[in-house]
């Protein structure tokens, strides 16, 4: 993964990701509209391909909470309500 000098912008096995502002809740996404990739999200395509397809019900977290961070030892499946009460939790902290 190739961090330019532009924060904003990932380039991940040569498709570019970026981070479109604060309303897209800080995920990088591939706005590429070839091969699939319109709309991905950079960590669910990191889990994808160290641990195969994301079932159903299931979403990848970011464990410590930074959504930038899209290491793969940083990345957990949850259940969605799960995901949801993790955030809710996070947000009061802040």
């Amino acid at each position: 993964m190739t961090i330019p000098d532009h924060p904003l912008k990932i380039v991940y096995k040569g498709h570019v990701f970026t981070q479109q502002n604060e309303s897209d809740n800080r995920y990088y996404r591939c706005w590429e509209r070839q091969k699939g990739w319109y709309g991905k999200r950079l960590h669910q395509l990191i889990w994808i391909e160290h641990h195969g397809p994301i079932p159903r019900g299931l979403c990848v977290h970011h464990i410590n909470g930074d959504k930038l961070d899209n290491r793969i030892e940083n990345l957990e499946l949850v259940p969605h309500g799960e995901h949801i009460r993790k955030h809710k939790i996070w947000e009061t902290q802040q």
